[in-house]
């Protein structure tokens, strides 16, 4: 029986599971638990409502006598015959993810500032021979909420109950969440008062570090004086991360709408429309 306990613990990777037996995942607030049977697979789920919660464990496989949770979800999976791996990967969320500073913050013109950010995670099962996905769901489900310049144009994004900070000191790697360097660069003759930023974690890649944290690209935003912005998706790891690895790559490529967007599309000085 295999059974890990960190604070910075790897919690994905390629496992092994014998027949009839399962292994549970806790991450963060979350506990997974992944029987396999001869002909199926299945993935229960007891989800927290801790977001700030650091801790993950793993054990394979569990006691034989050991069931998991009543009040967990529980989803099936049948095929022919199962095959003993299991793959688990993390993934960043499918929808952009709208960002908070602690307080509200004004950009000078002709000024820069960084944030550091974080956004949950999404948990990848794969099994077989060619490789299937079980399943692609969220560690901890964000709440929705709307991001746009009206009720009639935006998008539906999850929103992010963890703040942005000024200092990557302040950020605490979870490991639920992957962090994001952003870049805002005031380019006008004005003031920017940021309250609210739409992350665009659909379209970043995901690297893990050598100490296990998990980082995205950084991404840069230039504001203009036309009330435009430009965004920019480095294709490298931030400098922070020290010995970088490439997980995955962004569930959607960015496309030129993307990467040039009117401010309201991005940046909300008014609180923006729907609610967190």
């Amino acid at each position: 029986m295999t059974v890990r306990k960190s604070r910075k613990h790897v919690w994905w990777g390629s496992f092994s599971l014998p027949e009839n037996r399962s292994g549970r995942w806790r991450i963060g607030p979350a506990v997974f638990w992944i029987e396999r049977l001869k002909h199926e697979w299945q993935v229960a789920c007891l989800a927290g409502d801790e977001p700030a919660d650091c801790e993950a464990e793993l054990t394979i496989p569990i006691p034989k006598l050991e069931k998991y949770s009543v009040e967990a979800t529980v989803t099936r999976f049948g095929m022919g015959e199962t095959d003993s791996k299991v793959i688990l990967s993390p993934a960043l969320a499918d929808r952009p993810v709208v960002i908070r500073p602690d307080t509200p913050i004004y950009i000078l013109p002709n000024r820069d500032i960084t944030l550091y950010v974080s956004s949950p995670l999404w948990m990848r099962i794969e099994t077989g021979d060619p490789l299937v996905v079980l399943q692609d769901i969220p560690v901890f489900r964000p709440s929705d909420t709307w991001f746009g310049p009206s009720a009639m144009e935006g998008e539906l994004c999850y929103a992010n109950r963890i703040y942005g900070r000024l200092r990557i000191e302040d950020i605490n790697f979870r490991p639920h969440r992957a962090v994001t360097v952003v870049l805002l660069r005031n380019r006008s003759n004005k003031s920017i008062l940021l309250e609210r930023l739409n992350l665009p974690v659909p379209n970043l890649s995901l690297y893990q570090a050598e100490n296990g944290y998990l980082w995205t690209q950084p991404v840069t935003l230039e504001m203009m004086a036309d009330n435009k912005v430009a965004l920019e998706l480095k294709e490298v790891a931030p400098a922070g991360a020290k010995n970088p690895k490439l997980i995955s790559g962004p569930r959607q490529k960015a496309g030129k709408t993307i990467l040039s967007r009117t401010l309201n599309y991005l940046i909300s000085s008014k609180g923006g429309y729907g609610n967190d």
